[in-house]
């Protein structure tokens, strides 16, 4: 059980780190998508469809955990214990072991976090001839 509660805090704070990381991110790609440098413009534009993934797979595991894609992400004290609920509707509803539920629900989150990070990396690279860091 403790395996899928740490994943589970630790997906958790990785969704609100970011959320952050995204919005900062696209303000400053988007600036830079209408600015008058065409290096930084070219930037930008493909920086933001990178950023714009990562924000589909951030919540995609906000969905994995709490079964629904809230864009903004408000923790509450509430979420672990609505996370156990969810996992044992779903394993009664399947006739399998709630753990084997959430150890798979947290893993799903973690894949995509994973997933927005590479995308995340990826979008830093648009910049590195431009001479110009996209950093957040």
């Amino acid at each position: 059980m403790s395996s899928f509660t740490n994943g589970f805090h630790h997906a958790q704070d990785c969704i609100v780190r970011l959320n952050d990381v995204l919005f900062s991110m696209r303000a400053i790609a988007l600036a830079d998508s209408l600015g008058k440098s065409e290096d930084l413009r070219f930037a930008g534009t493909m920086a933001l469809q990178d950023i714009n993934y990562a924000t589909e797979r951030v919540a995609s595991a906000v969905k994995s955990l709490r079964g629904h894609n809230k864009r903004r992400v408000v923790i509450s004290t509430d979420d672990y214990e609505r996370f156990i609920e969810r996992a044992f509707t779903v394993a009664q509803s399947f006739g399998v072991p709630s753990d084997q539920v959430a150890g798979s629900l947290v893993s799903e989150a973690l894949l995509a976090l994973r997933h927005a990070g590479d995308a995340i990396e990826h979008a830093r690279s648009f910049y590195t001839d431009t001479g110009k860091t996209l950093v957040c």
